[in-house]
This record gives structure tokens, C-alpha cells and sequence, in this order.
């Protein structure tokens, strides 16, 4: 739940600034290892640790790609330390769908294909 409330700021710092401002990401992480030390000691620390150092480089090789920006690297990075891997990357999946579907619907409504 409280991951939830911090993602409606990033929602509207995206939209607004398109940057995720690096505050609130380290907040979510910091929460995230705090939650998996709570519920699973030591080992959900680490799990943390390993779930976002996968998803981090892996997304980092999108980012070097020019496909997603550093924002979203280190939010996947959090998002992975509370889901897991397999889920973070479905969940990569449907934002890069969504994502895609949104941008033909704005080239759509500008009349114009070759944004």
C-alpha cells in the first residue's frame, strides 16, 4: 500500500517534468528493504539486493539501447526488490505495451505518423 501512495507522485512528476525524481526512489527502496528485513530477515534483505541488481542490469542494457531513460532503470530496480524478477519483467512488458499503445494514439491524434 505504501508502494502504491509513492507511485502517484512519480505518476505526475513523469507526466509533468518527464524525470523521476531520485528522492522518492531511494524512499521506495529504502521502504522495500526495510519491508524484506521485516518479513524475512537477512535472506529478504538479500533476495532485495539480488531481485534489483538483475533487473538493474538487464534494464540497463535496454537504457544503453536508447529505449527507456535512467528513470526507469532505478525504477525497475524498486519495483523488482517488492515483485521479483519474473514478475518486474512482466510488468516491464505491459508498461513497454502500454507505453507503444499510448504513443500510436498520440501520433493518431496529431494526424501525423512520424512523430
Amino acid at each position: 500500500m505504501i508502494f502504491i501512495t509513492f507511485l502517484f507522485p512519480l505518476i505526475y512528476y513523469d507526466i509533468k517534468y518527464y524525470r523521476l525524481p531520485n528522492s522518492i526512489l531511494f524512499c521506495l527502496g529504502i521502504i522495500g528493504l526495510c519491508y524484506r528485513f521485516y518479513k524475512q530477515g537477512v535472506s529478504g534483505g538479500i533476495f532485495w539486493l539480488c531481485c534489483g541488481l538483475t533487473v538493474g542490469v538487464m534494464a540497463g542494457f535496454i537504457y544503453f539501447l536508447n529505449m527507456i531513460g535512467a528513470g526507469d532503470v532505478k525504477l525497475l530496480f524498486v519495483i523488482s526488490g517488492y515483485c521479483g524478477v519474473i514478475s518486474t519483467g512482466m510488468i516491464a512488458l505491459f508498461a513497454l505495451f502500454l507505453g507503444g499503445t499510448v504513443g500510436i494514439i498520440y501520433c493518431l491524434k496529431r494526424k501525423n505518423l512520424i512523430c
